[in-house]
């Protein structure tokens, strides 16, 4: 983690990967930059001029760190929080940066709300991989209500098309790999199953649409992120009229309200995000090291190697046949045998038997004997 622009731009670095955050001369955070590490601290761009563009104010091109709508910015917002009063947009300032090793907060405050946000970013050990959340604070005296709280919102380089790669599915059809180029407006992909399911994974993937950089599986550029979140979650994908792209991420606004009493605070979960010119197969491959190396229960644990009996049997389940399954599979190295359906009692179709926990006594004589 390195300061630029006398000490008002900060970069993260994690392997061949690089984000910059700058405070611009008004005061505002802005995201300048999310993708391959570059050779010099001079090579990092910093914020533009405010230019006048038609039918738009100049803080419409402007990639703040947190999109609140301020002066009638009117693409998606990071996070929408309202007063009793009705007072709904923010003017987020920057106050100050507090580095605690691989960990820089930025702490913004919107006077009208009396309210203060923490920005969390920190460089991660697993090369390539950053994480980022946000903490909401009131404190003032006022009751607020949070109705949108995104954990992050990811400005690209303003060179798209791009499109989007992203995970659905549904039972017995689970991880469905989709890509769509990103239209121009937004892409929405949510789960409002509460809890974590196969009909969609809080995750993304974008590469470029153009002819001849489009990312493959071991080559090209990926910009990547996943929520750490198993229940209700939002993802948009936006392109504006002139061409800028941003991914916002986090918590289902959808029948969502968090009322945050004086002196309260909100704390939405982080979010996982990086950049390789691996291909998607370089992505995985960085996630899986860090869920295995740092969040896995049991770090560095190397599973055994299973079979599941199910595809061989199905509903024709009995002792006998399942422990002539189990010899074979011992032989061929097989170190956990998975009985996976069928074994319980009245259990010989789908739609009979399930939930009764207990072995099928006339198939299981083990069973029977106890």
């Amino acid at each position: 983690m390195r300061s630029i622009g006398d000490g008002r731009g900060w970069v993260l670095e994690s392997g061949d990967a690089a984000c910059a955050f700058f405070v611009d001369s008004e005061g505002r955070l802005q995201q300048t930059y999310w993708g391959q590490r570059l050779p010099d601290l001079a090579d990092y761009p910093v914020p533009e001029p405010a230019r006048h563009y038609e039918f738009g104010p100049p803080e419409q091109r402007m990639p703040f760190a947190i999109v609140t709508g301020e002066r009638g910015v009117f693409s998606e917002r990071t996070i929408d929080v309202v007063a009793s009063s009705g007072l709904r947009d923010m003017a987020l300032r920057f106050v100050r940066a507090k580095q605690s090793g691989p960990r820089l907060d930025f702490v913004l405050e919107d006077v009208a709300h009396d309210l203060e946000i923490t920005i969390h970013v920190e460089e991660l050990s697993t090369p390539g991989l950053f994480a980022r959340g946000v903490n909401i604070r009131n404190r003032g005296a006022e009751t607020l209500t949070i109705e949108r709280a995104f954990s992050a919102s990811f400005h690209l380089p303003e060179r798209g098309p791009y499109a989007l790669s992203h995970i659905d599915g549904r039972w017995g059809n689970e991880f469905r790999l989709q890509r769509d180029p990103l239209p121009f407006g937004t892409l929405v992909r949510e789960s409002r199953r509460i809890t974590t399911s196969h009909g969609g994974v809080p995750y993304f993937a974008i590469d470029s649409d153009r002819l001849g950089y489009v990312a493959g599986e071991e080559q090209g550029a990926v910009w990547f992120g996943t929520l750490q979140w198993s229940g209700n979650w939002k993802l948009i994908a936006e392109r504006t009229a002139d061409e800028r792209c941003m991914i916002h991420l986090g918590l289902n606004d959808h029948d969502f309200g968090w009322t945050l009493k004086p002196d309260e605070v909100f704390e939405a979960p982080n979010v996982i995000f990086g950049y390789v010119t691996g291909g998607h197969g370089a992505a995985s491959r960085a996630l899986h090291d860090l869920v295995r190396d740092k969040l896995a229960p049991r770090r560095g644990y190397i599973p055994p190697v299973v079979y599941n009996s199910w595809y061989a049997t199905m509903f024709d389940v009995d002792e006998a046949g399942q422990i002539a399954l189990a010899d074979r599979a011992a032989r061929m190295g097989v170190e956990l045998f998975v009985m996976d359906d069928g074994w319980f009692s009245g259990r010989q179709n789908d739609k009979a038997g399930l939930g009764d926990w207990w072995p099928d006594r006339k198939n299981f004589l083990m069973a029977s004997s106890h």
